[in-house]
């Protein structure tokens, strides 16, 4: 009888460390093996004679092709194809060629023709990275506090898509939706996220809601608080207190929570309290992320 009950305790232990072994590998393996954090999924890639197709699980504009995102897509189809280069017979590739969803159908978003067949253009060096120019996180000080709009003065229980909203330059436009984010219905997260990854941030998943994010060896802790239909439009007091206690245990120089949602005025005091700590909210949107795109 002790031998059972010693053997069923030795089975449970062994599979709770299982479980936390386990946990602890996926919060840290990054999003996707493409540098950056995100990207849009690789759905399909074949090779019709000399064209090596690459296609993104992205919605295109319906109405007109932007450059911008052929662009982009483009620059990942080659390091997906670069990625591959030891599996093809490279010597017979003379194009690359993205897709993209236009509705329920595939449609070419750019190509690029290779100079000479099988020869790709040069991964970037460093000075051809991002990551090395502005950066918005180094400079939150000169923004004084950033509090509240008050003049805001109506506030829907409802909120609107921050697509509605925000407006974004093409470029920027374009390369979210190069990384699977649909700017027109995306929320707060996947695109100050976004941003950041164009910028030269790259981040790894530490939770369901959270982001470790680093970038010239400084880092920052990111949360996302999402809105749901329903629910009430400004940022609960709980979530301020969770990343608040968050942010200092993890020891990182900046704290960030982002959100579609409206601040009350309890942000600002939690800022003068402690200058790494930024509330990122709707209504303070489109200032960060120009200030990022600068970067």
């Amino acid at each position: 009888m002790w031998v059972v009950a010693i053997t069923a305790a030795a089975v449970v232990v062994a599979a709770a460390l299982f479980y936390l072994l386990r946990r602890r590998t996926a919060a840290e393996k990054p999003l996707v093996s493409l540098p950056g954090h995100l990207a849009a999924p690789v759905v399909d890639f074949t090779l019709a004679g000399p064209e090596a197709r690459v296609y993104f699980e992205t919605a295109l504009p319906t109405v007109e092709m932007d450059p911008n995102v052929g662009a982009a897509l483009v620059e990942r189809a080659i390091e997906v194809v670069r990625s591959k280069g030891e599996q093809l017979p490279m010597s017979q590739v003379r194009r690359i060629v993205a897709f993209g969803r236009q509705g329920d159908r595939w449609s070419e978003a750019g190509a690029v023709d290779l100079l000479v067949p099988g020869e790709l253009p040069p991964e970037p060096g460093d000075e051809g990275r991002p990551g090395r120019g502005f950066d918005p996180l180094e400079h939150l000080d000169d923004y004084p506090g950033w509090p509240p709009r008050l003049e805001v003065a109506r506030r829907e229980d409802e909120l609107a898509p921050l697509g509605h909203e925000l407006r974004l330059p093409a470029a920027v436009t374009g390369r979210l939706r190069a990384q699977g984010v649909d700017p027109e219905s995306a929320g707060a997260g996947p695109l100050v996220l976004g941003v950041m990854e164009m910028t030269g941030y790259t981040a790894v998943p530490v939770g369901d809601d959270t982001f470790r994010v680093r970038r010239l060896g400084r880092s920052a802790l990111v949360r996302v608080v999402e809105h749901h239909a329903g629910e009430h439009p400004e940022l609960e007091e709980a979530d301020l207190r969770r990343f608040v206690v968050d942010v200092v245990a993890a020891g990182v120089d900046v704290g960030l929570l982002v959100t579609e949602k409206y601040a009350p005025f309890e942000v600002y005091e939690w800022e003068r309290r402690d200058r790494r700590l930024r509330f990122i909210t709707r209504e303070r949107l489109q200032r960060f992320l120009d200030a990022l795109a600068i970067g």
